[in-house]
């Protein structure tokens, strides 16, 4: 009776232990997961997972050191101090079972789907979930089949369909891009970071606030009763001085169609396009005039000269020009959907000797416009430490630099703008060009991120996703340089005898088991990053059978000394404290009852009512209750 009744603890404890041991996460396409081996914290440990039935190994940790046992060309997995496997970008593909010495782990992948609406004839771009770099294969599901369509890399493209309209495209940020888009282009699209769900609309007219693309660029103003209409009907647009104007031929999207113009009562062809071949009829030294797949006619840096009649196969159009003004925020976007630097002066542009004011954010990328200029010859200067130091000059499309610039961070256009790409603080005073001064303020990018002790927090340099990029905190008044990360390498500037620190291809500075003294400020090339942390203390409850072993956990602490004490008729008993694996008892023990281990867990064996109630440690406080225990099932075998 007395070894059935062992023989029955064992296998309720063991049962018990299988149940627990099988750890369910899910996670969103594109996110970054962190499966945890169980209550294991130090190895070696290996990461496998179970693929067609068979088990294939990922990677082994060891006191911090991994191994990877498959090929990992896109350093996708990895693992941190306390023997996580981390999956970065995590797709479908992932979905499925993970073990490890201590846990399996069964990980759902949901999808993440966007919902693109646009209007029949316009441009859609459809964007691949976070992704902005990698290999990129775009498909379409067609009658429950994936059809793929363009694979890009590294601004290659290669096309897996036939696209003699060339309506297919796509550019360095992995983007999808159909050109005249109809009802038979509406469904799913799929990527490796995202499902898009494209909706067509049939082409009515537009509403000015309206008239956008899926990337924000906006649309000219067609004052007309349609946007479109039957060849003899003229439309008529507006747009303001300096911006692009796109001109449509009626509804034609494909054939032979040549662009021209009224000029003094004679018509002046400027260009034809056919096939997604442009062959120009003028001289255009400035590249101003260009077509597309859809047979536009496209003007850049409209001006006043270029108001008048156009005509092609499939309609006239009427531009009016209006003078530049200030663009509201809402429109304030390129077509990548970058938004341009808030201009705080009554104008856009300015006479010569007016001040420009611009501000915008770190990291983020400032537009400074030399007045009306939008051709000719134009050298961009700025003033440093009294001196002017010339940045380029600029000329019919053709820039020319006049300082080093290792980065590419200084560019121009065919409207005589200077770009700076990734602004910093430094990058903040007077530039001056020949037909404006513009003061460029920047202001600091500052995010907040909350994170609770014991956790592991992963702090994003802004927008940056190459480097090298140095990670510091301000200490006292002080920067202190904690890591430099390059191309995966990383160099510690701290001593780190823990290995709390770390970064990952996407730049982020990695921190686990934050602690209250992690909070505060962090500065990387592109961010600054303001740490806050939560107390960590947390109350556990945990149920047990009579009879049974418990183990309670003391929060997320791994290492101590940590002391376990209960509350007793409102008194707090201390009952042990754990330190490198050494116990030391506060209390007689004679049946030997209470132990812990290397983890700091108390276990409390051949548990009973009275052990019900409080139970503190440093980092949690867990509420023990405890159930009549019976294996009814066993029991019978007598």
């Amino acid at each position: 009776m007395e070894r059935v009744g062992f023989l029955c603890l064992l296998l309720c404890g063991f049962l018990h232990m299988i149940n627990s041991e099988t750890l369910h996460q899910t996670e969103k396409e594109g996110n970054t997961v962190a499966l945890k081996c169980g209550r294991l914290t130090k190895g070696p440990v290996t990461w496998s997972r179970d693929t067609n039935g068979q088990r294939v190994d990922i990677l082994t940790t060891h006191n911090g050191q991994t191994t990877k046992h498959i090929a990992d060309p896109d350093r996708r997995y990895s693992s941190g101090a306390n023997l996580v496997l981390i999956i970065y970008g995590v797709s479908q593909s992932d979905a499925g079972r993970y073990d490890c010495s201590g846990a399996t782990v069964e990980l759902s992948v949901t999808e993440e789907t966007l919902h693109v609406s646009q209007k029949e004839g316009n441009i859609a771009v459809h964007r691949c979930g976070r992704l902005t770099n990698g290999k990129v294969t775009w498909s379409r599901d067609t009658n429950g089949q994936r059809v793929d369509i363009l694979t890009t890399h590294n601004g290659e493209m290669i096309k897996h369909i036939a696209d003699p309209d060339r309506r297919y495209s796509s550019g360095a940020n992995l983007v999808l891009i159909i050109y005249g888009v109809s009802q038979s282009d509406a469904g799913r699209y799929d990527c490796s970071g995202a499902t898009v769900e494209l909706s067509v609309t049939e082409e009515q007219t537009v509403p000015p606030s309206d008239r956008r693309t899926t990337d924000g660029t906006t649309l000219p103003t067609v004052t007309d009763s349609a946007d479109v209409a039957p060849p003899c009907k003229t439309l008529h647009v507006s747009q303001k001085e300096g911006n692009i104007a796109v001109h449509r031929c009626g509804r034609l999207t494909n054939g032979k169609v040549t662009w021209s113009r009224d000029t003094n009562g004679q018509r002046v062809d400027i260009l034809t396009t056919h096939n997604g071949e442009m062959i120009k009829h003028i001289a255009d030294p400035d590249r101003r005039y260009s077509s597309g797949a859809n047979l536009v006619l496209i003007i850049y840096g409209v001006s006043q000269s270029d108001a008048g009649r156009y005509d092609c196969s499939g309609a006239t159009v009427e531009l009016s020009v209006t003078e530049e003004q200030t663009v509201p925020p809402s429109d304030r976007r390129t077509t990548d959907g970058t938004t341009l630097p808030t201009v705080t002066d009554s104008a856009d542009v300015a006479p010569p000797c007016k001040t420009l004011h611009v501000s915008q954010t770190e990291g983020r990328i400032a537009v400074l416009h030399c007045g009306r200029l939008t051709n000719g010859k134009v050298t961009w200067s700025r003033d440093t430490n009294g001196q002017r130091v010339d940045i380029l000059t600029t000329h019919n499309g053709q820039t020319t630099k006049h300082i080093t610039d290792p980065d590419r961070r200084y560019s121009s256009g065919a409207n005589l703008a200077l770009t700076i790409y990734r602004v910093s603080q430094s990058d903040a005073g007077r530039y001056d060009c020949s037909g404006a001064t513009v003061e460029l303020s920047v202001t600091e990018e500052t995010l907040h991120q909350t994170e609770k002790e014991g956790n592991t927090v992963a702090l994003k340099c802004g927008r940056l996703t190459k480097g090298p990029v140095t990670w510091s905190r301000d200490t006292n008044g002080q920067r202190v340089d904690i890591l430099t990360t390059h191309n995966g390498q990383t160099t510690k500037h701290i001593t780190d005898p823990d290995r709390r620190y770390g970064s990952q291809a996407d730049l982020a500075l990695t921190i686990f088991r934050v602690s209250q003294s992690d909070a505060g400020r962090y500065d990387c090339s592109g961010a600054t990053v303001e740490l806050s942390v939560t107390s960590g203390t947390e109350t556990l409850h945990q149920t047990e059978k009579e009879g049974n072993t418990v183990a309670l956990k003391c929060g997320r602490l791994t290492k101590g000394p940590v002391t376990w004490s209960r509350d007793t008729n409102g008194q707090r008993v201390d009952i042990l404290t754990t330190h490198n694996g050494q116990t030391t008892k506060h209390i007689p023990d004679p049946d030997r009852r209470y132990d812990s281990q290397a983890d700091l867990v108390l276990t409390i064996r051949r548990v009973s009512q009275s052990d019900a109630g409080r139970y503190d440690c440093s980092g949690a406080t867990v509420e023990l209750s405890v159930t009549e225990g019976k294996c009814e099932s066993l029991y019978s075998l007598q």
